[in-house]
């Protein structure tokens, strides 16, 4: 994984072990990114510096599911992130950061869901589903208490909220 200055046009590798390091997302004020990193034999999620200083840090891993991270809620509580159990369907969790907590299931069925992203506001999450046989994008309330509502028709993926949360 590779960080790029703007400003300077400058790129500065942030991860170096041999293994795959994938889909990084930075931390709400921009201080860390977590990724995703087969260096264990399963993606697991991993902590790092934007900065690039200090040493990558292990913040979730299964034995026997691959786990990569989505998306961070903008008041750096939580993260979401799919997993891919021995059933080879994705299911959505959410991790508090704090660093006291356990995974918290989200959205775990017998479809494949997956790319939750959290509104502006933190009080909803979008996400892909193919509950309906063909993959749909859905919002749903955060935490989940029954409110979901089908956004596309025909198809979607990579679900994204416009700034405003519209």
């Amino acid at each position: 994984i590779w960080v790029r200055d703007l400003k300077r046009d400058v790129a500065s590798r942030l991860t170096f072990d041999p293994r795959n390091d994938i889909w990084p997302v930075w931390s709400p004020d921009g201080r860390r990114i977590v990724f995703g990193s087969d260096r264990g034999g399963h993606y697991a999620l991993m902590v790092r510096d934007a900065s690039g200083t200090g040493t990558e840090q292990p913040v979730l891993s299964a034995d026997d599911a691959e786990v990569l991270a989505v998306d961070w809620s903008r008041d750096g509580r939580r993260l979401s992130f799919d997993v891919l159990p021995a059933s080879r369907r994705w299911d959505i969790k959410t991790l508090p950061m704090d660093g006291t907590a356990k995974p918290v299931d989200y959205i775990v069925s017998d479809a494949s869901e997956h790319d939750p992203r959290f509104s502006p506001d933190d009080r909803f999450i979008a996400y892909v589903s193919n509950e309906s046989g063909a993959n749909e994008v859905y919002v749903q309330t955060f935490p989940a208490s029954g409110g979901k509502w089908q956004i596309s028709n025909g198809g979607g993926n990579q679900p994204e909220w416009r700034g405003d949360g519209k």
